[in-house]
């Protein structure tokens, strides 16, 4: 598992949609969005899983 941490300034530009990359040489499985001390509006949206 890898854990990539933002900051509230990547919605600086937009407030309805923000865009974080990175790579890694595993291939991804899951995303899931975890707003921490941040609460989110519809968290059931907040999960991707890869086709199997």
């Amino acid at each position: 598992m890898e854990t990539k941490h933002q900051t509230p300034v990547i919605w600086q530009q937009n407030e309805k949609q923000a865009t974080v990359s990175w790579s890694s040489s595993k291939k991804v499985k899951k995303i899931t969005l975890d707003g921490g001390v941040f609460m989110d509006y519809t968290a059931k949206d907040n999960d991707w899983e890869a086709v199997k």
